[in-house]
């Protein structure tokens, strides 16, 4: 009865996340043993096909949901197709995402999340939010967003800080000659000016 507590309360929930799901193995051993306590009057062969069709059904559904499970990307986003409200997916969809260096796209996932959140967790999205936009190089609006909500476990300020110093320092840093040539060179096509040295 122990091993089955997981389950019964998964099963109990209205709208179980599809993480949850892994979760289920705990219950395995407990429901083995109801499953033969169940049984055990039965013949032997009768007890075999019925483990058998079990088998069957459990490894389709394990089948089914490796594509879910595979990783976190794929688990996060299962959850977010599901449950588009859930601020937590969104905040650990764009956390994933983020360590992919896909900023833009872990920027949206974070606004998405502050935007369904009501609770403390807000200010995470927020900061998280901010730290992807320092590294697409939106300093300014990176740290007036930052600033603008307590720190939060989620992101240290430290941290916050050495994205936005690199997002700065990208930003100020000089043009090199070849840049100047070709930036030169594509503003007197615009206007049309010559810009040979013959005469």
């Amino acid at each position: 009865l122990v091993a089955l507590a997981p389950t019964a309360a998964i099963a109990a929930l209205d709208n179980p996340w599809p993480g949850l799901g892994r979760w289920l193995y705990l219950g395995l051993p407990g429901l083995l043993l109801l499953a033969w306590l169940a049984t055990r009057r039965l013949p032997a062969r009768a007890r075999l096909a019925l483990a058998a069709a079990a088998a069957v059904v459990f490894a389709a559904a394990a089948e089914r949901s490796i594509a879910t499970w595979r990783d976190d990307e794929a688990l996060y986003q299962a959850m977010v197709d599901e449950t588009p409200d859930d601020a937590w997916a969104w905040r650990a969809l764009g956390t994933v995402r983020l360590a992919q260096s896909r900023d833009a796209d872990a920027a949206d996932c974070f606004h998405r999340a502050a935007h369904f959140d009501r609770t403390q967790e807000i200010h995470a999205a927020y900061a998280l939010e901010a730290f992807a936009w320092a590294r697409l190089g939106r300093c300014a609006e990176a740290e007036a967003q930052f600033r603008a909500h307590p720190e939060t476990p989620a992101l240290k300020t430290e941290d916050f800080d050495a994205v936005e110093t690199a997002c700065r320092a990208r930003m100020a840093k000089p043009l090199t000659t070849t840049t100047r040539r070709v930036k030169s060179t594509h503003a007197n096509g615009e206007t049309g000016a010559d810009t040979s040295t013959k005469r």
